[in-house]
């Protein structure tokens, strides 16, 4: 919505935003790029839907990046159900344990 754009761009020009910016950062928060993801939105609006959802999948809507670390391939599914995406799995040499030795035994699993 339109609105929530418009009050972070309205709350990023108010004097105790900028002064928790000056004083976290040394510098003033940079308002125009809001200002501009506000009125990209209110172009939106008078768009045809295709072209509505187009533009804001293209330039509102973050990237998604997924998950950045690599797991052992023993934690794949559980990387899985846990984040919601498929986690890049590292290489794991031939003959290596499936699982580190500490946590097997944490979870009572046969290290042999």
């Amino acid at each position: 919505p339109c609105w929530k754009v418009f009050d972070a761009f309205m709350y990023c020009m108010t004097p105790i935003n900028q002064a928790h910016s000056y004083y976290e950062r040394g510098i003033p928060e940079w308002c125009p790029d809001l200002m501009n993801k506000w009125m990209l939105c209110m172009r939106i609006k008078w768009k045809d839907p295709e072209d509505a959802a187009r533009i804001k999948r293209e330039q509102l809507d973050p990237p998604l990046i997924g998950h950045f670390w690599e797991f052992h391939p023993s934690y794949a599914t559980e990387a899985r159900r846990a984040y919601g995406t498929d986690a890049k799995i590292a290489s794991v040499p031939d003959g290596e344990n499936t699982r580190p030795p500490a946590l097997a035994t944490q979870r009572g699993e046969n290290s042999s």
